[in-house]
């Protein structure tokens, strides 16, 4: 699990940037990887379920 700047668990996938910015990411069917970023936590959380 990745961690956000205060050392806090952010969900598997997501991880804090040193800007204040969420990166998440997954793996595609096809092998490929995803990566989109967001202003808040929930953003992330939101399109990780999505996809």
């Amino acid at each position: 699990m990745e961690k956000n700047l205060k050392g806090r668990e952010c969900g598997k996938g997501i991880c804090q940037r040193k800007d204040g910015k969420y990166s998440a990411r997954y793996c595609a069917k096809d092998g490929s990887r995803r990566e989109k970023h967001f202003a808040t936590l929930p953003e992330a959380r939101n399109w990780l379920a999505d996809a």
